[in-house]
């Protein structure tokens, strides 16, 4: 016998549990094959259901289709945890390992994330603080779609003003304020794709699990196209998930062509689709993309990041070298300039001496206390006894930091150490279980030596990024 803990008695509770409305459930029940079940003799009326029966139903693909009335795609659909990837490149270290989800939490990490949102969504913020009028550089965000609700479009232009800023603070209020738009007007396109372009920078430079960010990201932007098929930022945030959290990088390029052919002056979709290009070790297209999204936003800090990483990898290090160190001059207590040059001053030939002064920089400005330590560590090993003995120090530390799995820092250390054999268990492994930061494989300086190798781009196959050219 079923507990009765996960009763869920009428078509109210029903429909709030699956996050629809009433219609809907019913709707499901006839031609989905819903699990609702009647009380005997009491009517049609009375129906219940068990909370554990829709999350299987859920997880098997229960309503496997675009809701009309939302415009989002099954909760059910598989949830996966995404990499620490930033818009210019890869995370500083590895997050958390990367893994699929079994069905039954999958659906209930997507029912979560649904309910979150729609709930976000029905209930109004605060009344909207002031501030000053949206910068030039907004004008590229693809809103040029009006509202017949008075005041949804100043409250999304802010909105778009608000994560330009790309602060934890700022990130909340545009999610606010695009919250406001589509509680006042649910059909009004450019604040979903608001809110997807958000929830793709609050994991980021926000507090927000990548798990979350990227369920909330996609039925933004999915319900925001499934509205305007046009809207150019709601394609270019789509591509942002399909490529870092789907690996699905064919589906992602489509996605990013488009919304540049439909608005050639978004920033954004240049600027993200940069990022892809640059993660797929297509350096030199990643620095055209991004010469675009330079002269659309001139004053962006983060399009210059990205567009430094593509060229200190794409052959270009002094000219990489030189615009961090423009930014750094601007902002001395900007932390990302001091990791990119410590990163950068890996590739081959390596720095260490500027490698170890950035990352001392890089911790301090981060309040890191474990990093400042660990590349001191390393510091005196490399002065002390040699290059060899650092990298096997860096590897002990690594595996003690993650003594039960495997990470893309320890194949990098073996790499470095010339145990090619090693390090290529380690990164077919990670390939196949969907490690945290192996989608930033090609922007690994230390991994260099293996991409000659043909089971690199095995690798590679197996993550869906394209082959690099052997020579």
């Amino acid at each position: 016998m079923k507990s009765t803990d996960d009763l869920l008695h009428g078509w109210k509770d029903i429909a709030a549990y699956v996050s629809r409305d009433v219609s809907t459930v019913k709707r499901w029940e006839k031609q989905r094959g819903l699990p609702v079940h009647r009380v005997p003799g009491d009517g049609r009326a009375n129906v219940y259901a068990h909370s554990t029966e829709l999350a299987r139903w859920l997880a098997s693909g229960g309503p496997d289709f675009v809701d009309e009335e939302v415009g989002a795609i099954s909760p059910a659909q598989e949830v996966v945890l995404a990499p620490a990837q930033t818009e210019e490149g890869v995370a500083a270290r590895p997050v958390d390992s990367r893994h699929r989800w079994p069905p039954r939490f999958a659906a209930a990490a997507g029912v979560c994330c649904l309910t979150a949102i729609l709930i976000l969504i029905a209930h109004r913020s605060q009344s909207a603080a002031r501030v000053p009028p949206p910068p030039p550089a907004a004008a590229s965000s693809g809103l040029r779609h009006p509202s017949k609700v008075s005041g949804v479009e100043d409250l999304t232009w802010r909105g778009v003003y608000s994560y330009e800023k790309r602060t934890p603070d700022s990130l909340a209020q545009a999610e606010t304020y695009f919250q406001e738009s589509v509680a006042r007007d649910p059909r009004y396109a450019p604040a979903y794709a608001g809110l997807a372009v958000t929830y793709n920078l609050m994991r980021e430079y926000g507090s927000m699990p990548s798990v979350e960010a990227y369920a909330k990201s996609r039925f933004a932007a999915e319900r925001a196209i499934s509205l305007d098929p046009k809207l150019s930022d709601a394609h270019a945030a789509l591509g942002f998930i399909q490529f870092f959290w789907d690996w699905n990088a064919p589906g992602a390029e489509r996605e990013f062509q488009t919304a540049i052919a439909l608005d050639p002056g978004s920033a954004l979709a240049h600027h993200w689709f940069g990022s892809m290009l640059t993660h797929e070790g297509r350096f030199a297209e990643a620095v055209e993309q991004l010469n675009v999204a330079q002269r659309l936003a001139p004053n962006s800090t983060s399009i210059l990041l990205a567009r430094a990483l593509a060229l200190g990898f794409g052959g270009h290090r002094q000219q990489a070298i030189d615009l961090l160190h423009q930014i750094s001059e601007q902002d001395a207590e900007f932390g990302s300039v001091h990791l990119r040059l410590g990163t950068i001053s890996m590739v081959q030939p390596s720095d260490l001496d500027t490698y170890f002064s950035e990352m001392e920089t890089w911790a301090q400005l981060n309040h890191d206390p474990a990093t400042l330590a660990s590349n001191r560590r390393l510091q005196q090993a490399f002065k002390t006894k040699g290059e060899a003995a650092m990298w096997r120090l860096q590897l002990r530390e690594d595996q003690q930091s993650h003594p039960s799995e495997l990470t893309t820092a320890a194949a990098a250390d073996q790499a470095e150490l010339g145990n090619k054999d090693a390090a290529f268990a380690i990164l077919q492994e990670l390939a196949e279980h969907h490690s945290a930061d192996l989608i930033g494989i090609n922007l690994r300086p230390q991994l260099k030596s293996l991409q000659a190798d043909p089971r690199y781009n095995e690798v590679l196959g197996i993550m869906g990024l394209p082959p690099l050219p052997q020579s």
